[in-house]
């Protein structure tokens, strides 16, 4: 299942349950609102309906709900992250960016959607932005493996900070519950690039 679904699986089952269940977050951020309140019947139908756009291919109508969605409930992360998402698969990423920041302003701590920034800003060229928003992603949760293996990413294809790139890929090994066998191959290559200087 691609990262994308799965977001919006996450979205769903965050919905369906009470606002004191378990994070759903890859790291400790927290998707409820604030206060204990469960989400209204209307945030429920348009997610709904925003998913059903989805399945459909109808990514444009998808946007537009949880657009909707960050204007009538934006105390309620997920569809931040989900309409960022969404713009990224229309490769709309000044759009994203935009986005992103939007959420961010609501919710300054959701690693998810700091990370969703990173990820924008590498699509759009700016490297060096992209590094300060994965490590502002990691320094919000330091267990988050995927920004950690996209930091390695960065600073090794784009960045060529070779001593950056290794001390990434090194600690998402370390994140982990798995060696990950190609990121095995980078530190490898990375190690002998090194050498070769």
């Amino acid at each position: 299942m691609s990262r994308f679904m799965r977001r919006c699986a996450e979205w769903a089952l965050l919905l369906a349950c009470l606002s004191g269940c378990a994070s759903l977050q890859s790291g400790s951020s927290a998707l409820e609102p604030a206060g204990d309140e469960q989400p209204p019947a209307e945030v429920l139908s348009s997610h709904q309906d925003a998913l059903a756009h989805l399945e459909a291919g109808r990514f444009g109508a998808a946007v537009e709900e949880w657009r909707a969605l960050t204007v009538y409930a934006p105390a309620y992360p997920g569809p931040w992250l989900d309409l960022v998402l969404a713009l990224q698969r229309q490769h709309d990423y000044v759009a994203a960016e935009n986005e992103a920041r939007k959420g961010l302003e609501f919710h300054p701590e959701f690693a998810d959607l700091q990370h969703q920034l990173a990820v924008v800003l590498r699509h759009r060229g700016q490297f060096t932005a992209a590094k300060a928003a994965y490590q502002a992603a990691l320094a919000m949760d330091p267990g988050f493996a995927l920004a950690q293996r996209n930091l390695g990413v960065l600073c090794d294809l784009y960045l060529h900070d070779l001593e950056c790139a290794q001390a990434a890929y090194a600690e998402y090994q370390q994140l982990s519950s798995e060696p990950d066998a190609e990121v095995n191959r980078w530190l490898a290559d990375l190690q002998r690039r090194r050498s070769a200087r």
